[in-house]
């Protein structure tokens, strides 16, 4: 698969993660995180516009928090977490298909060449992260079960995408944290995008003088978008979080 084409899946696959979200509504849940002593009670209070808004209380680690945040993301982004869990490990195929002439296959072998490593990721956690990281992985992975838990004991369903696609989650451990962090990282980081953006520079050059040329590539790479809407209007009355506490 050349580069261009790899860059046309990598698009692709954003789309198919981001494209099939949850409808948020507005919602307070309350979840106990942890046992006997070191338990914490963890609240998720959604504002008028969905966002989530993670309290915890009792207990006293900080991963206590890190547990409702990732129950947040996954009541929001199951499908676009488990794309880039497959995304990191190369087993999108798996659930997507192969797709138009093995491009999700190619995008796989891809994927799995670019984190070959000697040292398995998990080992990597255990000896370059100290005790309190690790315990943040964790506990991000344990929310996102308690998610998958939940819908499961009740009449919730998962998104839309596990439905088209026909699959389930499977539950999440503290490597798969870390490697959809490796992996968006990636993604987002354009280390895909500087060969072609050459390209689209180099052919520009051919065609018009080189003022006209990084003109026209700035306007097609543009850094900020002034127009661009930062926010939605609140669809209704929700929590309003204690911004007035912290001086804001």
């Amino acid at each position: 698969m050349d580069e261009e084409s790899l860059f046309t899946s990598r698009r692709n696959f954003l789309h198919a993660g981001t494209g099939i979200l949850a409808s948020t509504t507005l919602s307070s849940v309350t979840l106990a995180y942890g046992q006997g002593k070191a338990a914490s009670r963890v609240t998720v209070k959604r504002d008028s516009y969905g966002v989530p808004h993670v309290y915890a209380t009792g207990g006293k680690e900080r991963s206590a928090v890190y547990f409702g945040h990732g129950f947040a993301v996954a009541e929001d982004r199951l499908f676009q977490l488990e794309m880039y869990r497959r995304f990191y490990y190369g087993t999108v195929a798996e659930a997507l298909g192969a797709g138009e002439e093995g491009k999700w296959v190619a995008f796989d072998r891809e994927a799995r060449r670019n984190r070959s490593t000697t040292t398995a990721l998990n080992l990597q956690i255990e000896e370059q992260l100290n005790r309190e990281h690790q315990a943040v992985l964790e506990a991000f992975a344990a929310g996102i079960n308690r998610y998958i838990d939940r819908v499961k004991s009740t009449d919730k369903e998962f998104h839309k995408g596990f439905h088209e696609y026909d699959f389930r989650p499977k539950r999440w451990a503290r490597e798969d944290v870390a490697g959809i962090f490796v992996a968006s990282m990636s993604f987002f980081s354009d280390y895909q995008l500087e060969t072609l953006n050459a390209a689209v520079l180099d052919g520009l050059n051919r065609a018009y003088t080189s003022a006209k040329a990084i003109e026209l590539f700035s306007d097609l790479n543009w850094g900020d978008d002034p127009g661009a809407p930062t926010s939605t209007e609140p669809s209704a009355t929700g929590y309003t979080p204690p911004t007035h506490l912290l001086g804001m």
